[in-house]
């Protein structure tokens, strides 16, 4: 793309367009970049060498208000996150509660904000103050960060 780069692209289309749905094709298995582009807002991130199913899947996990990753990606993400460890304190450490677990829970499984909200009965307002008092206590500054974090710790809820 000429001029602009898909990372600014999205933060640029969900900014404007909140309720937009962002799938990431690229031919780039980077795990930093992956990560950039759903921090960014993007839905979902597929490699350009997938099979059409593959692609007609994270159309539909998306539509649903859920996030995907093709298995490819998720690979590279979770051998990143092995590699990386955590700068995040361990689950003995914090004391989180049982609704910020749930909460994390549900941002880790791909749930977008509204369908948490929705799930617990509560506003997206409400769910998006969870998320900050989560990245706040846990030191974390990213949904990816989190979601990183509950596969680490695995909260039960």
């Amino acid at each position: 793309m000429a001029g602009i780069d898909g990372f600014e692209l999205t933060k640029q289309l969900v900014a404007k367009f909140p309720a937009v749905k962002i799938i990431c094709l690229s031919m780039h298995a980077d795990a930093q970049l992956i990560e950039s582009m759903f921090e960014a807002g993007a839905s979902a991130y597929v490699l350009k060498d997938c099979e059409l199913t593959e692609l007609v899947a994270a159309v539909k996990k998306v539509t649903a208000g859920e996030t995907y990753m093709s298995g490819s990606v998720a690979e590279v993400v979770a051998a990143s996150f092995r590699q990386q460890g955590s700068n995040a304190p361990k689950e003995s450490e914090v004391k989180l509660s049982k609704r910020e677990q749930q909460v994390l829970v549900m941002l880790a499984d791909g749930l977008t904000t509204k369908k948490i909200a929705s799930k617990l009965d509560l506003s997206v307002k409400t769910i998006g103050t969870y998320r900050e008092h989560l990245m706040k206590k846990l030191n974390i500054h990213s949904v990816a960060g989190l979601t990183k974090y509950a596969f680490s710790n695995r909260p039960i809820v």
